[in-house]
């Protein structure tokens, strides 16, 4: 009988032992898939980064998004790490769900890109200058031109005047902002009462 108790324990003793080191092996992985993550969620932050390195009115809205994305990965982190605790997610499942979270962010990554080289273009089309005439109906061409010419001599290098005499029409060469500007001051100028 003592013999058999001997039997049982040893059974049990070695059973336990399986159970405690599949256990240890358990842990070993989860925090193995863990430290992968956080790796992984590094890397991707440090390329989330590298999204602002530049300057214009767009900073704010992409580091709104960014702080946004960084909310959105520690809730990820912590969801993660809670169901790890409690031992609901395999290995294969929780790369399942950092493969999709990874997708979901490359898309937004790839939508904020798109954003920023829409509003580039457009602030570099806003100053590229171009040419814009402007016809005169009270006023003589050449006598506004040297009034505006002498009214902008800081900005001389930017905005470009011609008069065209044959047709009474002043020729901008500036971006859109100075075109603007030399408009409205031609507009003040060229009046009933304005320079004859």
């Amino acid at each position: 009988m003592n013999l058999c108790r001997c039997a049982i324990l040893s059974v049990t003793l070695v059973l336990l032992a399986g159970f405690a080191s599949a256990q240890d092996e358990a842990k070993r992985a989860a925090n193995q898939a863990n430290d992968n993550l956080q790796q992984r969620l590094d890397s991707f932050e440090k390329k989330l980064g590298s999204l602002f390195d530049h300057t214009g009115k767009d900073v704010t809205m992409l580091k709104r998004s960014f702080d946004e994305m960084k909310t959105e990965l520690q809730v990820l982190r912590d969801d993660l790490e809670r169901l790890r605790k409690e031992g609901t997610l395999t290995r294969d499942e929780v790369r399942a769900q950092l493969q999709r979270e990874s997708e979901r962010l490359k898309e937004q990554r790839r939508q904020l890109q798109n954003e920023r080289a829409d509003q580039e273009a457009k602030a570099k089309q806003a100053r590229a200058p171009a040419l814009q005439p402007v016809s005169l109906r009270h006023s003589k061409a050449d006598d506004v031109v040297k009034l505006v010419r002498e009214l902008l001599q800081d900005d001389a290098k930017r905005i470009r005047l011609a008069a065209d005499l044959r047709t009474n029409t002043v020729l901008i060469y500036a971006n859109r902002e100075d075109t603007e500007l030399v408009r409205s001051i031609l507009q003040h100028v060229d009046r009933d009462d304005g320079m004859q």
